[in-house]
């Protein structure tokens, strides 16, 4: 008897879900008729708004552990399976009409963190979700996310001047500031310039370790201070009471107590990290890295290597004999033996965070790219320098469980948001409270 009414109940469904849906979505809640109609409103109408969105109601039933991945520049799309995961990234080259699929989720008095990557920095906005929001399964949830307003930038390798920080590469000319203390890289190389030579006619080449776009020391590297040069946009190099300069003759790096043409230099640095570095004056002026005779000279082409800066982030907290080891790290990370070391990488890597009812931080690095989370939890919102932790830290990829392991730490530094925690023999963790 229940099977006669059975048509009867599923008509008037679909009736009430045509009523509230059609000035929603167009509603549609067979995958088939949704590409019969869109194929031919393309062939018949000429538009392909219809074509683009037939996707959302293919992927709709399947969200779950799955998310909807946009590749920019690209026809295609892929499904990904990031297990379950509190963060959802998108590649795209859109700003807003961004859509994807998700496992239903109560959102409620959480904070959302969106982090959008460009190609020179990040843009990161925080937003409590005050009162109920969830995320509920067969519904569409649409919200927007004003990031041109209180959101903050990190724009890649900005340091801020000068410290006993490490250097980070920088990406961005326009970032450079008067006072910077900066290293001239080989990166390919692993070579930075160093003292001026015998004959004091080029720089001998010094080798430095370099991790994710940064040195941790100059060991005997020439650190060079940044000065505006004597045109407008140039920048001198100061090493001391002398200025980096290109010879009136021959391809010699030499040095001037005087700031002029050839002590002036223009600074054009692309995207990844390469400058080229030219005075203004000179027989030859690009200064370069030759790696067949290892030096820093000027060359009259860019046929030689390419150079890069690395710039000194601002530090605070001790340093030097008997210091902390951890304390010569200074960017986001964990360091905790063989196996278990990741330095965050702002170019691919993102973090989330979120505390419990206990005030306790759970602190997440995850690696898109390698399906890769390192859960790091137990500090508490309110410890300060000398208190003790105990630190829980789970690595899992994809759903695989690499290691879950418990670490007595201290609180060994603070520097605004940046805590680094030690158990006082190297092995610790920078996180962000």
């Amino acid at each position: 008897e229940n099977g006669k009414r059975a048509g009867v109940v599923i008509g008037f469904t679909l009736t009430l879900v045509h009523l509230i849906g059609i000035n929603l979505t167009g509603t549609s809640v067979n995958p088939a008729r949704s590409i019969a109609t869109a194929i031919s409103a393309a062939i018949y109408n000429g538009t392909t708004d219809a074509l683009a969105q037939v996707w959302m109601f293919i992927v709709a039933p399947l969200a779950g552990d799955w998310y909807w991945k946009c590749d920019a520049g690209s026809e295609g799309h892929e499904l990904i399976d990031y297990g379950a995961s509190s963060t959802i990234t998108i590649n795209t080259s859109r700003t807003e009409g961004i859509w994807f699929g998700c496992a239903p989720a109560d959102l409620s008095n959480e904070i959302l963190v969106v982090s959008a990557l460009t190609s020179k920095g990040v843009w990161k906005k925080e937003i409590l979700l005050e009162g109920t929001y969830t995320l509920q399964a067969g519904q569409c949830a649409v919200f927007s996310v004003d990031m041109s307003s209180d959101a903050e930038y990190t724009a890649y390798g900005s340091g801020t001047g000068t410290g006993s920080g490490s250097f980070e590469l920088v990406t961005d000319a326009s970032t450079l500031a008067a006072g910077d203390e900066v290293l001239l890289v080989c990166t390919s190389e692993g070579k930075a310039l160093g003292a001026l030579n015998s004959g004091g006619n080029f720089r001998d080449p010094v080798d430095v370790s370099i991790s994710n776009g940064s040195i941790a020391s100059a060991g005997s590297a020439t650190v060079l201070t940044l000065e505006a040069g004597s045109s407008s946009g140039t920048w001198a190099f100061k090493d001391g009471s002398n200025y980096l300069c290109s010879a009136s003759s021959n391809n010699y790096l030499r040095n001037s107590a005087t700031k002029d043409a050839n002590s002036s230099w223009s600074v054009d640095i692309s995207s990844t990290g390469l400058a080229t570095i030219c005075a203004q004056a000179g027989s030859s002026t690009y200064l370069s890295f030759n790696s067949s005779s290892p030096r820093f000279s000027c060359y009259s082409n860019t046929n030689q290597k390419q150079v890069s800066i690395y710039r000194r982030s601002a530090s605070s907290g001790s340093s030097g004999p008997g210091a902390d080891p951890m304390l010569a790290r200074s960017n986001y990370g964990c360091w905790l033996g063989t196996g278990l070391e990741w330095e965050y990488n702002p170019g691919t890597d993102q973090v989330t965070r979120s505390y419990d009812e206990y005030r306790k931080l759970t602190y997440t690095l995850i690696d898109p790219a390698e399906v890769e989370e390192f859960e790091i939890g137990g500090y508490a919102k309110g410890l300060v320098k000398g208190d003790d932790c105990l630190l829980t830290v789970r690595w899992r990829r994809g759903r695989t469980t690499l290691c879950s392991e418990s670490y007595p730490m201290s609180v060994v530094k603070e520097d605004g948001p940046k805590v680094w925690l030690s158990n006082g023999l190297g092995k610790g963790v920078i996180i962000k409270k």
